[in-house]
């Protein structure tokens, strides 16, 4: 890896992390996996589907024991599309308040050793040999 960087000037970048990198990183960390990306969209959608047209059914030839039957799976669904969507979100947001040390500005410098980040409170040196994967997400 350091025949990458020889000759390199390095590099130093300095930002905030916001609520929205947190969320942003979640959901990179959630997708990376294209199978289980998908298969989430399908089932979610699939459920969807099925609910509406469980609903036109009712709407059609409403039946107050098919309405009482069929409860439980709207139910069902409700909470499946909130723990999908609504509670990551949430939670990252109570991560990110919670955390003192996320928050406030951060510089990190990238060099032929390895990565070093700078933030009020802290500090991390890491050696580029410890970096085995990196992920990027859309924003």
């Amino acid at each position: 890896m350091l025949l990458l960087f020889e000759g390199v000037t390095p590099m130093q970048i300095d930002y905030e992390l916001t609520q929205r990198d947190f969320t942003d990183s979640f959901a990179a960390h959630r997708n990376r996996n294209v199978v289980s990306k998908w298969l989430t969209r399908l089932f979610m959608s699939i459920t969807l589907i099925l609910a509406v047209i469980l609903v036109i059914g009712l709407i059609v030839k409403p039946n107050a024991q098919d309405a009482r039957t069929l409860m439980p799976y709207f139910v069902f669904t409700i909470l499946w599309i909130g723990a999908l969507s609504i509670l990551p979100r949430w939670n990252m947001r109570k991560q990110f308040s919670r955390q003192p040390g996320a928050q406030g500005p951060r510089t990190v410098l990238l060099d032929a050793t390895g990565v070093h980040w700078r933030w009020n409170g802290g500090s991390s040196d890491v050696a580029w040999k410890n970096y085995i994967r990196a992920l990027e997400g859309k924003n």
